[in-house]
């Protein structure tokens, strides 16, 4: 049903942004972009939709994406939680290795790695890790090398010369799924909304946290961001579990309207974890 169905991704192919859009839509066309703003903003134009990183288990929220949404208007309609295996690729031997190419998050989560086994390396910085390992390819020398999936090394014909170099066997990155509309109730759901309090006092996101607690909607995950107004304001992201059209959550969103200066859900989905 999804083969004339176009999907914006990090790029080039073999991204991990790729992989978890493929889990989503096994038969789309994907059209690749070099920033994940890029990605969001060619909905709905060029894409129906973008897959982008928003959250990794080691090194947290993917602010960009964060940011992007917000912006645009559109909905998250979807997740997709996938492993991260990061492989050190490229044409070389491990002893021989002067430069590592990658995406800054891939770096931080091989940080310690890097530190142990090439504490001297250049580290070079890049929109993807696809596009690290296209580099590296292109290069062709024996002293750079890439972090990156092993199907990117496979893609782009490079070796794999290390394995799982993450600094956790629990690495795990959670990509959206960005549209012009969320999606239907399945049971099994989570909503994401964005607000920012109507004063600066005492007590005020107590109360917006609270209009939750009371009900007992279980909030996975609290986010505050600068508003870009002004120093010392900001606003906050919220994820919960349930929809939109749940009885409960129209009750806290409703409440929640009386105390915020601005609040707008970001999307109603199912659950991936």
């Amino acid at each position: 049903m999804d083969e004339k169905i176009r999907v914006g991704v990090l790029g080039p192919e073999a991204s991990f942004s790729e992989i978890a859009a493929r889990k989503l839509f096994p038969r789309a066309e994907m059209i690749y972009f070099e920033t994940i703003s890029e990605c969001i903003e060619a909905v709905p134009e060029r894409v129906e939709y973008a897959v982008v990183p928003i959250e990794n288990s080691l090194h947290g929220t993917v602010f960009e994406t964060l940011d992007a949404i917000t912006e645009s208007g559109l909905k998250i309609c979807a997740e997709k939680v996938i492993p991260v295996i990061h492989c050190l690729v490229g044409f070389g031997k491990l002893e021989g290795i002067e430069k590592i190419i990658s995406h800054p998050q891939a770096l931080a989560q091989c940080r310690k790695w890097i530190r142990k086994n090439l504490p001297g390396a250049k580290l070079e910085k890049v929109s993807s890790t696809s596009l690290a390992a296209k580099l590296v390819a292109e290069l062709s020398s024996p002293s750079v090398a890439a972090i990156s999936s092993r199907e990117a090394a496979r893609v782009f014909g490079l070796k794999v010369i290390v394995e799982n170099i993450q600094d956790s066997e629990n690495n795990a990155t959670r990509f959206v799924c960005v549209s012009t509309k969320d999606s239907p109730r399945t049971g099994r759901d989570k909503t994401s909304i964005v607000f920012a309090c109507r004063e600066n006092r005492p007590g005020v996101l107590w109360e917006a946290l609270g209009e939750f607690a009371k009900r007992g909607v279980n909030l996975t995950k609290i986010e505050s961001r600068p508003s870009k107004k002004m120093l010392g304001e900001y606003i906050f992201y919220l994820d919960f579990e349930g929809h939109r059209e749940d009885e409960k959550i129209k009750e806290c969103i409703s409440s929640l309207e009386k105390i915020t200066a601005f609040l707008r859900i970001l999307g109603s989905y199912p659950r991936d974890f």
